[in-house]
């Protein structure tokens, strides 16, 4: 996706509606308008982040980066037992991921800076967060009175596991093949998801609603029930998308 930085002069004058127009092909908004509090929410608070970025030499991939390191220090912010506030602050990193990984594609596609490193830094970025948020909110309903309560760390870290294994084997099928074979855009093609697979998307996707619901858990101390309810909810859907992927 990103490659070396280029700095431009009509950049300075450039305004945001420029900046949906350009970030966002048809083609992507068509697809991406089915991610409701991405596209609704994120993307438009990240063309006001990418708008002073154009002006700069900071490419993509520097962008992925800090993405990268921002989802990381969410999770140790929610490593701090029994602390509200620093769980609050973990969660403020991750939607800081979210945003970034809105930046670096937008940045991306206005400045045609695009590379294999930057697609691989970005995806690096989406799976660390994919494993890590459901985690973390499994370690913050740890209570360090009760030794039963390890049980939520470890259904958060199954969690994350189950959202992860649908997408690898999606990418393993698609190196083990060619185009014509298995068409993992195809596979991936939420205009033509069924209702069950959008609520299911902006259920769990790591950048919608997840992360409000994490909020209202940590605000509520309802983590555990956070913990339990995702738990679920990512098996079935890792079980229904793995049978989509074999069966493509």
């Amino acid at each position: 996706m990103k490659g070396k930085a280029t700095k431009c002069c009509h950049f300075d004058i450039m305004t945001l509606k420029e900046i949906h127009s350009l970030a966002m092909p048809e083609h992507k908004k068509q697809e991406e308008k089915y991610n409701f509090m991405c596209y609704y929410f994120v993307r438009p608070l990240s063309y006001i982040v990418t708008l002073p970025l154009l002006k700069t030499n900071v490419s993509p991939n520097m962008v992925s980066w800090i993405s990268l390191l921002s989802a990381v220090s969410g999770f140790l912010f929610m490593l701090v037992p029994e602390s509200t506030i620093y769980h609050l602050i973990g969660m403020l990193m991750f939607f800081i991921w979210g945003l970034l990984d809105c930046v670096d594609g937008d940045i991306a596609r206005i400045k045609k800076q695009y590379s294999p490193n930057g697609d691989l830094w970005d995806s690096a970025a989406g799976y660390v967060t994919i494993a890590l948020l459901p985690f973390g909110i499994g370690v913050c309903a740890f209570d360090y009175a009760n030794s039963y309560s390890i049980i939520y760390p470890i259904l958060g870290g199954l969690s994350g596991m189950f959202c992860l294994y649908p997408r690898l084997i999606m990418h393993f099928k698609y190196s083990q093949m060619s185009h014509h074979e298995f068409d993992a855009k195809k596979v991936n093609d939420k205009t033509k998801y069924s209702l069950f697979e959008l609520i299911g998307m902006n259920l769990t996707s790591p950048d919608c609603f997840i992360q409000l619901f994490a909020i209202i858990s940590i605000l509520c101390n309802l983590e555990t029930i956070f913990t339990i309810v995702y738990f679920i909810l990512f098996f079935v859907i890792m079980i229904i998308t793995s049978i989509k992927v074999f069966k493509s």
